[in-house]
C-alpha cells in the first residue's frame, strides 16, 4: 500500500517505526552485505556523532527535525534514502545498491562518466577537497563503518510505487545529504546545512575533474549529437525534482549550463519548453529569448540547444545566460524544462 501522498512528518515517523526492522539492518564494512534480491527503499542512519566528523569543510550541523532511532543506547538520525530497482533498466536490487554504496572504488573513470554512488560522492566532498586523493576513499570507508548503519525495506516489483514513495518520504522527512524532492536543497529555502553540502558537492567534483583533466565531450561534439555520448560528465546530482515530465535541475554561476544540460538523463527528446529563473527569486526570470526549442513541429534538440555557436561567441546561448546571471547578481538558476506534445 503506496504511503499517502500527503503525509506529513509525524504520519512518515509512524510509517517507518512501524516498517523498519532492526532484523533488516546492518553496519557496513563490518556485517556482510545481506543478500536481497527485492527491490526497494533503502535508509541510511548516522550516529549524532558524525556531524562533527564531517564538519572540516562544512558546518554540519542537525536540521530540525529529523527522524532519529536509538540503537543500544545510542541514538542515529536518518541522513540519506534511496531506492534500488528503478533505474532505467531495472534490473537492480537492494544488494546490487548496497554494493554500489558500500565497495565503489574511487577511480578516474567512476568519476569522469558519474558512476561514482551518490553517497559516497557526497560523503567524499564533505570528508576530502579531492575525490581522487589517495585517502579520501579511505574516509569514506572508516566513515561508513563508524558512524552509519542500513535499513532497507523491501518492496514488490512496481518501479512507480517504489519512486512516488522515496519523494514522499524525501519531501517529508528532508533527510541531510538527499538533494533530489528534498525542500531543504532549495537555494530560497531558509539556510542550512543541505544547502551547504549543495554547494560544496559542486566545488569538489570541479577540483576533482579539472585536476584530472576529465572535461568530458569537446563544443563539436555537444553541438552536433542529438544525445551525450560515453564522454559526457554527468550531473544527474543536481536534479531538484521530475513531476508529470517536467524536470528542474540547478546550476551554478561557476558552471557552463550546455554542460550541465548533457550530463542529465531523461530530458524531453523533442520540441520543449525552458523556464529559468533566480534560484533565490522566482520572480527574476530570464526572459532574453522565447524559450521554446526550435520552431518546427520536432523543434531542436535540448541536448544541443544551449551549445549553439555564433561567430563571435557573444550570442552563444549558454553565455548569454551566464552574462546574464553576471549582470544580475544570480549565483544560481533553476531550469525547468518540460516537454510539448
Amino acid at each position: 500500500m503506496a504511503i499517502n501522498p500527503n503525509a506529513d512528518f509525524n504520519e512518515l515517523t509512524n510509517w517507518l517505526n512501524e516498517n523498519l526492522l532492526s532484523k533488516k539492518s546492518f553496519v557496513p564494512h563490518v556485517d556482510a552485505i545481506p543478500n536481497v534480491k527485492s527491490k526497494g527503499i533503502y535508509f541510511w542512519f548516522m550516529q549524532q556523532d558524525g556531524y562533527i566528523a564531517m564538519s572540516d569543510f562544512v558546518s554540519a550541523n542537525p536540521i530540525e527535525p529529523k527522524y532519529s532511532i536509538a540503537i543500544e543506547g545510542v541514538k542515529y538520525d536518518l541522513v540519506y534514502l534511496g531506492t534500488a530497482g528503478t533505474g532505467k533498466e531495472g534490473n537492480s536490487n537492494l544488494s546490487k545498491r548496497f554494493e554500489w554504496h558500500i565497495n565503489q572504488k574511487h577511480i578516474e573513470s567512476n568519476i569522469c562518466h558519474g558512476t561514482l554512488s551518490t553517497l559516497r560522492s557526497g560523503l567524499g566532498a564533505l570528508l576530502s577537497d579531492d575525490l581522487m586523493l589517495e585517502n579520501t576513499e579511505i574516509k569514506v570507508n572508516d566513515f561508513l563503518k563508524n558512524y552509519m548503519k542500513v535499513f532497507w525495506i523491501e518492496y514488490s516489483d512496481d518501479k512507480s510505487l517504489i519512486e512516488n514513495d522515496e519523494k514522499v518520504l524525501i519531501k517529508g522527512l528532508k533527510p541531510l545529504l538527499n538533494l533530489k524532492n528534498n525542500p531543504n536543497a532549495r537555494a530560497n529555502a531558509q539556510s542550512n546545512t543541505t544547502q551547504d553540502y549543495k554547494k560544496r558537492r559542486i566545488i569538489v567534483k570541479n577540483n576533482t575533474l579539472n585536476r584530472i583533466k576529465c572535461f568530458g565531450e569537446s563544443e563539436l561534439i555537444m553541438k552536433n549529437n542529438k544525445f551525450p555520448t560515453e564522454k559526457k560528465i554527468s550531473y544527474e546530482e543536481q536534479i531538484l525534482t521530475e513531476v508529470n515530465g517536467c524536470l528542474e535541475y540547478f546550476v551554478f554561476s561557476e558552471q557552463d549550463i550546455a554542460l550541465v544540460t548533457r550530463g542529465i538523463e531523461g530530458l524531453p527528446s523533442g520540441k520543449c519548453k525552458i523556464d529559468i529563473w533566480d534560484s533565490n527569486n522566482c520572480d527574476k526570470v530570464f526572459k532574453k529569448w522565447q524559450r521554446v526549442t526550435g520552431k518546427n513541429t520536432e523543434g531542436q534538440n535540448i541536448y544541443t540547444y544551449f551549445s549553439n555557436t555564433s561567430s563571435d561567441n557573444i550570442n552563444k546561448r549558454s553565455v548569454v545566460i551566464l552574462q546574464w546571471m553576471k549582470d544580475n547578481n544570480v549565483k544560481e538558476i533553476t531550469v525547468r524544462v518540460s516537454p510539448i506534445n
